[in-house]
């Protein structure tokens, strides 16, 4: 009967340690023929950019060992719905959560809740410089706002009246582009923005701040989108631009951002490697269990501006996502 009870005690101590150094991170994988359980929380299905990024996450499946569950809330960026689908991952003991950065008080809660549990949170798209500790992949979204309000200078030559379409407040990525943009510009007296509208994701939305920014008594005369929803709409839904409107920017590829790009309504987009993206977060992930580091905290993937003049012949553009 003793050793009996020795034996059971033993297993259920084998048991407790091995469970152990699969939900904790030491920085050393307990065995390689368990695959690391990873779910990516994305705010939008939108077959185009969070897509793209879903697939680029899944993409990875064929090179490491990994199970990914890709989760969306029922409403498009409905924070309180990923904040549950964030605690839901912690609960079922993932070894990684892949999400956006997102400034809400009860978001950061249940990160700091799955950080804590032993879940490695890794930002992708926008991070979060107030988490401490963490793993960020993407765009350098400052960097990528100057290169617009660069670009923004050289085809208005100088001289514009700007209205900006975000997406919605709360988005550090958004801010940090916005930023960018105003410091590129602020050295050309020129170049003055005058407003801020947000879209919220939505195609009626931003059509309908469109037109009135057009029909502001502002006299706004450029539109840059500083988020991939603009130049889609655009792109989609106009057949010219407003005759009051020298120059639309935007952010993404999409066929609709290409098809305003080939049809001169979009003049100028910026491209961001969203396939890659997703595909480096499960790489660091990986490179985090089996050394116990990433190659660097701050991965910033490329980015780069396109015109009508980069298409070919057919209006079409090779994009290397």
């Amino acid at each position: 009967m003793k050793r009996r009870f020795s034996l059971s005690l033993a297993a259920l101590l084998l048991l407790i340690f091995c469970f152990g150094c699969r939900a904790g991170f030491s920085g050393v994988s307990s065995s390689a023929s368990v695959p690391l359980r990873i779910t990516a929380v994305l705010p939008h299905r939108d077959y185009g950019y969070w897509t793209d990024i879903s697939d680029g996450i899944l993409s990875a499946k064929d090179d490491f060992p990994v199970d990914i569950k890709i989760c969306t809330p029922q409403l498009n960026y409905n924070i309180p719905q990923m904040t549950e689908l964030i605690k839901a991952a912690t609960a079922a003991r993932v070894d990684a959560v892949i999400v956006q950065g997102i400034d809400n008080q009860d978001y950061i809660k249940a990160l700091e809740d799955a950080r804590s549990a032993g879940v490695q949170v890794v930002f992708i798209d926008t991070d979060l410089p107030q988490f401490g500790k963490r793993l960020y992949v993407g765009t350098d979204n400052y960097a990528a706002g100057r290169l617009m309000g660069e670009k923004l200078v050289q085809l208005t030559k100088g001289k514009a009246r700007v209205a900006v379409i975000s997406g919605a407040e709360g988005y550090p990525n958004l801010e940090l582009r916005l930023s960018g943009m105003r410091d590129a510009a602020a050295a050309y007296p020129g170049v003055k923005i005058l407003r801020v509208d947000y879209g919220n994701y939505d195609s009626i939305t931003v059509l309908q701040k469109y037109k009135e920014i057009c029909s502001s008594p502002q006299n706004i005369d450029a539109v840059v989108c500083i988020e991939g929803t603009g130049a889609l709409t655009f792109g989609n839904m106009l057949s010219e631009k407003d005759k009051r409107i020298q120059c639309i920017l935007g952010f993404d590829y999409s066929n609709e951002s290409i098809k305003g790009l080939s049809r001169g309504i979009v003049d100028g987009l910026i491209l961001q490697q969203i396939h890659t993206m997703g595909y480096l977060c499960v790489q660091e992930i990986d490179r985090f269990v089996r050394t116990g580091q990433y190659s660097s905290n701050m991965i910033y993937t490329q980015t780069k501006f396109i015109t009508s003049a980069d298409l070919d012949q057919e209006g079409h553009y090779r994009y290397d996502k």
